[in-house]
């Protein structure tokens, strides 16, 4: 067999393995880029399209297509767009947003587009899993079903956005090209787009006169991402200093188990929100001269 239809065929078996891995998906750089590198371009969205295929034929239930289907996309497209955007020479302080960018909008159509397939509410939906699952139906239960499904695409991207993130730094320590993950940042003017949504976040569900429940909920989620951007920034400045400390692998790991459990998602997420004007990194290697 000709080494480029070998690379190509296990490119698609391990792609088609990742959606039943569950939490071992994290291991997805491992293989993937091994053989994403032996795939001829052209063929690695063929190699996707594959799997999306054989998704479609094995999972009988509709709504069970769709979730599937919308769960591989967004987290596998993303992740090509990163690796091609590195190939071509852009930097990570491009291919980085671009790919939690193109994972957002991908959420935000499957969300708008979810009514269009499945005339049953999503709420209906999972109030017959939690009847199923043995919880009694309850108007507080219901609100609080109505407020998560306001909020679920902004939860899904967050999910996604970390599977993401976690992929491309193992990438960043397996990689033979090195994508300096530490020294992503954004630009300063992105705070304007955080304070203009934090502003029609408070105006839209108190001020009768612009209230709109439907531009509520697109400001809530377009809040959580945005925040989830920053995150990323808090992150590579925790990265940075990590490099720089050179800790043991085992209490690296520590330190990184920390970061995405209470409270240390909110910690970082205000070292991003910091850096914008401490600039820690920069700050570092002046401290160093001195």
């Amino acid at each position: 067999m000709r080494p480029e239809l070998r690379s190509f065929l296990l490119l698609t078996a391990f792609v088609f393995v990742l959606n039943f891995m569950g939490p071992l998906a994290l291991l997805l750089p491992v293989p993937f880029i091994f053989y994403y590198k032996r795939v001829p371009a052209p063929y690695r969205a063929v190699s996707a399209g594959i799997v999306a295929v054989l998704l479609m034929l094995l999972v009988r239930d509709p709504l069970a297509h769709f979730v599937v289907l919308v769960q591989f996309i967004s987290l596998i497209a993303p992740f090509l767009l990163f690796l091609s955007m590195q190939e071509k020479g852009y930097g990570i302080n491009t291919s980085i947003p671009a790919a939690l960018l193109l994972t957002f909008v991908l959420i935000a159509a499957a969300a708008l587009a979810y009514p269009l397939f499945f005339h049953s509410p999503i709420a209906d939906q999972l109030n017959t899993v939690l009847k199923q699952s043995g919880f009694k139906p309850s108007p507080d239960l219901n609100k609080a079903l109505t407020s998560l499904i306001h909020i679920l695409p902004g939860i899904i991207f967050l999910s996604e956005g970390i599977i993401l993130l976690l992929n491309l730094m193992i990438f960043a320590r397996i990689s033979r090209e090195p994508i300096e993950f530490h020294n992503f940042r954004l630009p300063d003017t992105l705070i304007a787009a955080f304070i203009i949504a934090g502003i029609l976040f408070i105006f839209t569900g108190i001020v009768p006169a612009i209230h709109s429940e439907m531009l509520h909920n697109i400001v809530s989620n377009t809040l959580i991402a945005l925040a989830f951007v920053y995150f990323t920034q808090g992150l590579a400045v925790a990265v940075f200093f990590l490099n720089r400390i050179k800790m043991p692998p085992l209490l690296r790991l520590a330190c990184f188990v920390f970061i995405f459990i209470q409270p240390g998602p909110f910690l970082v997420t205000g070292l991003g929100f910091a850096d914008i004007w401490v600039e820690f990194r920069k700050r570092s290697f002046i401290i160093n001269k001195k």
